[in-house]
């Protein structure tokens, strides 16, 4: 794909092992595994839902990375910013929900769809 397809630049995150927290119980962290990574970020839907007795904002949003970049369910995106280096709103991590490769006509990949969802 031509860079252009790719106008935005993200952050992914991985999943770290070997943290506890106070408690001595694993605790989830995340470090910056993969940085100024190319990407096209798009909104798809968003609305409240009742998380544990809260409102919250849920939205789904899409990431297309190239079909070589390393994204899988246990990673997050932790920014997305324009090509002047502007955060696109709305600020956040996002988790990955999902990941599907997109092929061309003639079966070779082109790019990957990430699919996230931001909880807020």
């Amino acid at each position: 794909m031509r860079p252009k397809a790719f106008p935005h630049r993200c952050t992914i995150q991985d999943l770290t092992a070997g943290a506890t927290d106070a408690s001595g119980f694993a605790a989830e962290t995340f470090a910056n595994t993969y940085t100024n990574v190319r990407c096209r970020f798009y909104g798809v839907q968003q609305g409240r839902e009742t998380l544990q007795d809260k409102e919250a904002l849920v939205a789904d949003y899409m990431l297309n990375v190239l079909p070589d970049q390393a994204v899988d369910e246990q990673m997050r995106v932790a920014s997305v910013v324009d090509v002047e280096g502007t955060a696109i709103p709305p600020d956040g991590t996002y988790e990955v929900t999902s990941v599907r490769s997109a092929a061309r006509a003639r079966g070779k990949l082109s790019h990957q769809i990430v699919y996230l969802k931001l909880v807020r």
